[in-house]
C-alpha cells in the first residue's frame, strides 16, 4: 500500500545522536593543577553534579530534537475514523473521475465529489489508486491531498452524523424530556449533529435544531464517499422519475382546481337561480335554507351527487325548467341569491340536514317565512 508519511533521514538522526555526545563532555578551557588534599568532599561532590545535571539537561534537548525530526509529517489523526497517513480527499469545488487506470484516456468508473475520503490502494507518478465508498480508481494527484493538508480540509468539510438506534425516538425541542416534540425518528436514520450536551445531542431537523437522547445514537464523523458510475445512473434516473412524477401530479392538481373552479361558478349559478325562483321574495334566511335544502340531497347519497343533477330533476323544482331560470343562469341571479348559494355548497345550512320544504302553511319541522322544512 502507498503511503505519504515523511521519511526521517538517517542524517537527521546521525547529527541528533551526535550532538548529544558530545553535549555531555564538559568544555575545558584551561589546565589548573591543585593539590588533592586542598579540594573538599563537598566542593567536589557539587562540581560532579553539575557535570551530571548538564549531561541530563543536553540529553534531554537532544531526545526532544529527534522526536520532533521523527514527527515531521506524521498526522496525529484528530479525526477518529480517518488515518490521513493511509487515506486521501478530493480537493475540488464539485467532483472528480476516478478512472480504471491511471490514464486520463482510461474508462471513468465513479466519482469523488467533494469532502469525500479514500483509502490510498496504490500509486504511480502522479496518480493515486483510492478505495471509496463502492469504488476502487485511480485519480490524479492534482485533485488530492494528502497528510496533514487532508485533515484540515476534513475538518473543514466533514461533519459528524448520529444514528438512531432505536424505534419512535423523539425529536425534541430543546434538551429536555418534558420538552414539546418536532417528530419520531425511526431506527437507522441518519441527522447531522450541531451539538453535544450532557445526556442530549442535537440534530438538524430542517431549519430548527431537535435534541434526541444521547442513549440512544451513535455519533459518528463522516465524510462523503465515491459514487459509481451504475449508483450516479441510478441517482439520476430516480430523479428524473420524481421529476415527471411530480410535474404530472402538480398538473392534474392544476387541472382539478380549475375544474372545480367552473364546476364551482357554474353551480353557484345555477343554485343562485332556483334560490331566486322559489325564495326570492323570502329574507336571507329563507334563501340559504332553500339552498340548504339542495346540498343536503347532493350530499346525502339518495339523490343525484350533483348541483345540477338535483335542481334539474324531474318533479322536484318546477321553476328549474322555465326560460326565466335559464335567463338568471346565463345573467345572474340577486346578490343575496348568490351569497346563500355560496355558503350552502360551502357546507352552511340552517335547516340540519332537511330536504324538503313546501308552503309555511302544511307545517314541518322548522319554518321560516313563507316555507315550512321537513
Amino acid at each position: 500500500m502507498r503511503t505519504r508519511k515523511t521519511l526521517v533521514l538517517a542524517a537527521g538522526i546521525a547529527a541528533a545522536a551526535m550532538a548529544l555526545a558530545i553535549s555531555v563532555i564538559p568544555e575545558v578551557t584551561q589546565t589548573t593543577t591543585v593539590k588533592t588534599n586542598e579540594i573538599s568532599y563537598s566542593e567536589l561532590s557539587a562540581g560532579i553534579q553539575s557535570v551530571l545535571d548538564e549531561a541530563v539537561d543536553s540529553e534531554n534537548n537532544v531526545h526532544e530534537e529527534i522526536t520532533e525530526v521523527l514527527n515531521q509529517g506524521v498526522v496525529q489523526n484528530n479525526l477518529p475514523g480517518y488515518d490521513w497517513n493511509e487515506m486521501a480527499i478530493a480537493n475540488v469545488e464539485d467532483t472528480v473521475n476516478m478512472r480504471e487506470n491511471p490514464d486520463q484516456e482510461s474508462e471513468i468508473v465513479g466519482k469523488l465529489s467533494k469532502g469525500a475520503a479514500g483509502t490510498i490502494v496504490d500509486g504511480t507518478d502522479g496518480w493515486t489508486k483510492l478505495s471509496s465508498g463502492s469504488v476502487e480508481g485511480w485519480i490524479s494527484d492534482d485533485y488530492l491531498l494528502f497528510g496533514t493538508d487532508a485533515e484540515a480540509r476534513a475538518e473543514e468539510l466533514g461533519s459528524y452524523q448520529a444514528t438512531i438506534n432505536t424505534e419512535g425516538l423523539r425529536i425534541r425541542k430543546e434538551p429536555a424530556e418534558d420538552a414539546g416534540v418536532y417528530d419520531l425518528a425511526q431506527m437507522g436514520a441518519s441527522y447531522t449533529v450541531t451539538e453535544q450536551l450532557d445526556g442530549w445531542v442535537g440534530i438538524q431537523v430542517g431549519s430548527d435544531t431537535g435534541y434526541v437522547a444521547a442513549d440512544y445514537v451513535s455519533v459518528e464523523y463522516k465524510l462523503p464517499v465515491a459514487k459509481s458510475i451504475e449508483e450516479i445512473r441510478a441517482e439520476e434516473e430516480k430523479a428524473a422519475q420524481e421529476a415527471a412524477k411530480a410535474a404530472k401530479e402538480a398538473e392534474a392538481k392544476k387541472r382539478a382546481e380549475a375544474e372545480k373552479k367552473a364546476a364551482n361558478s357554474s353551480d353557484v349559478a345555477v343554485l343562485a337561480a332556483l334560490v331566486q325562483l322559489e325564495a326570492g321574495g323570502e329574507s336571507y334566511e329563507g334563501k340559504l335554507a332553500v339552498a340548504s335544502v339542495v346540498m343536503n340531497r347532493v350530499r346525502s347519497g339518495g339523490y343525484p351527487n350533483s348541483v345540477s343533477g338535483v335542481v334539474y330533476q324531474s318533479g322536484q323544482f318546477p321553476p328549474a325548467g322555465t326560460a326565466r331560470m335559464a335567463s338568471l343562469v346565463a345573467n345572474g341571479a340577486g346578490s343575496d341569491c348568490v351569497k346563500a348559494a355560496k355558503q350552502a355548497i360551502g357546507g352552511v345550512s340552517n335547516i340540519g340536514s332537511l330536504k324538503h320544504f313546501h308552503a309555511a302553511r302544511l307545517g314541518g319541522d322548522v319554518v321560516i317565512g313563507n316555507h315550512a322544512f321537513y
